[in-house]
């Protein structure tokens, strides 16, 4: 039978059960109307990434009018240059090489489109670096402040996916499409000031795919989004199959279950590979479209711009200008329909990470004002009763499961008392209540006769110990992981604020009868420990 001891010693606490995620709890499915309502505050959050920054984004933004207006320039001293080369020729003038000032100042318009794209890009890449950070330490500070009952029902892997995965795509989508897209909004009102300026029917013409583009991209980005969310489900699912077995290889091992978890893993990237396909399939037509349009609109612009020449309503030089601006103006539509695509698929991402940070604990780790005012005089005079009062409780992972029916408990201060029973009882689940970890769902727990759930959460853990059979050693230094609890993050106790001393960490570890193979490790109290090790 295993035994779990409750008493000043410590309080070793048992494993959890595991399950599936949260969604599988029977939760009903969202209505269109709240999809919507969901997609619009996802946007609002997107951009209040980066509008944080919002020094560095009028930077940025000032860069690219000076970018956008010299790349806009460029096809204007072609045209030019263009120009005064046939006046050359026909007057017989080329000597004397009329054209060398407008293809001076094309260089220059050259040299700062250059200068200026390359300023504005690095101060997006900024803003962008900016912007991860943000929502990653968002996200980590939501997660640690959920129950430990969203743990149960969640895998690490698919976590650790939506912090790494979800949130680059995120950050990367979001500061590159405002970069692009601000960028695409000032060179297309420029290029169609140009455009107007060169000839007014000829602008008329080059609009005729405009429709059908955006239509397009529209119906694309619709389809793409809901690949991608699909396709950020099954990396997490793979992701967190292989946290699971990466992290308990020991067991893998043990059982010779290799094949069986490679056979695993592989069927969530089969799955991958098939939502990918599925977006090859649908880029193909995508990308035809998108490519032939602009393509056929430049051919009517010339055979249109052609008759117009023959007729005297336009000038040659303007139309080889047109056309280049064309060029532009197609290109700058592209962009702004991947634009949408892109967008479209950071909101996939998007969602998943802002419901994580949205998302409100079901305990909450501080009490009441009026909860903290009923345990302000025994918190003063602690004496260290614990009760347990009428107890019931079953897992989240396990609803339908009553592990506690009713449990009445007593121990008394100083008092050693053992928990003797089969696995599954409910001794480690008794553990996990008395620390907080869990909430009874009727009765409650107390401490000196006011429910633990009324104690400041730091300071209830300084008040119950816990010795674990398995402590984990962290991927940090023996020091940080000996003091692990009693130091904040300025390494001072946040018990009275001074420092805890090198002396105090010796006789702990001598205490434990680890002092002596520590300090002959090469770094001593300094070498770095590998993660998840077990003492």
């Amino acid at each position: 039978m295993d035994v779990e001891l409750l008493g000043a010693a410590g309080l070793p606490v048992g494993g959890s059960p595991s399950a599936a995620t949260e969604a599988s709890n029977g939760r009903a499915s969202p209505t269109a109307e709240e999809e919507e309502h969901k997609k619009a505050q996802s946007v609002q959050q997107l951009f209040s990434l980066v509008i944080a920054d919002w020094p560095l984004l009028i930077q940025a933004s000032l860069l690219l009018v000076v970018a956008a207006i010299s790349e806009v320039l460029i096809p204007h001293y072609i045209g030019l240059t263009v120009k005064e080369i046939i006046n050359a020729e026909a007057s017989k003038t080329l000597q004397s090489r009329p054209f060398k000032g407008p293809v001076k100042n094309l260089l220059i318009a050259a040299a700062c489109c250059a200068i200026f794209s390359a300023l504005r890009g690095a101060t997006f890449i900024w803003i962008g670096s900016r912007a991860s950070v943000r929502l990653r330490r968002k996200l980590f500070y939501a997660l640690l402040r959920q129950e430990i009952g969203f743990f149960d029902t969640t895998k690490t892997g698919e976590l650790t996916s939506r912090m790494t995965q979800d949130c680059q795509k995120v950050s990367d989508q979001v500061t590159l499409n405002v970069n692009v897209f601000l960028r695409t909004v000032v060179s297309t009102v420029t290029t169609l000031v140009f455009m107007c300026s060169l000839s007014l029917p000829l602008t008329m013409v080059a609009f005729v795919s405009i429709p059908a583009v955006v239509a397009i991209s529209k119906r694309y980005g619709k389809v793409m989004r809901t690949l991608s969310e699909a396709t950020q489900k099954v990396l997490a699912d793979a992701n967190a199959v292989a946290e699971e077995s990466l992290s308990t290889m020991s067991t893998v091992r043990s059982f010779a279950s290799e094949d069986l978890e490679e056979l695993r893993y592989s069927e969530r990237l089969l799955e991958f590979g098939s939502l990918m396909q599925r977006q090859a399939r649908f880029y193909v037509p995508y990308m035809s479209c998108t490519m032939m349009l602009p393509q056929a609109v430049t051919a009517l612009v010339l055979f249109y711009g052609g008759k117009l020449a023959m007729d005297g309503d336009c000038k040659a030089e303007s139309l080889v200008s047109f056309v280049f601006y064309l060029q532009t103006l197609n290109s700058n539509f592209s962009t702004l329909g991947d634009f949408y695509t892109n967008m479209v698929q950071a909101l996939g991402a998007a969602t998943r990470v802002f419901a994580l940070c949205g998302r409100e604990p079901k305990l909450p780790l501080e009490p009441s004002a009026a909860q903290a005012t009923e345990a302000a005089p025994v918190r003063q005079s602690l004496k260290g009763t614990l009760r347990l009062e009428g107890v019931r409780f079953n897992y989240p992972a396990r609803p339908d499961v009553e592990v506690l029916k009713g449990l009445s408990l007593e121990v008394l201060a100083g008092q050693v008392v053992a928990l003797v029973g089969p696995s599954g009882n409910g001794k480690s689940t008794v553990i996990g209540l008395v620390k907080r970890l869990y909430k009874a769902h009727e009765g409650r727990v107390t401490l000196d006769g006011i429910d633990i759930w009324s104690f400041p959460n730091q300071e209830f853990h300084r008040l119950i110990s816990i010795v674990g059979q398995e402590p984990v050693l962290y991927a940090r230094t023996i020091r940080e992981n000996i003091v692990y609890g009693m130091e904040n993050p300025g390494r001072k106790s946040p018990v009275d604020g001074t420092l805890v001393e090198d002396s105090f960490i010796h006789e702990v570890a001598r205490k434990a009868n680890a002092h002596g193979f520590i300090s002959e490790m090469p770094e001593g109290y300094d070498t770095e420990a590998a993660c998840c090790w077990y003492c």
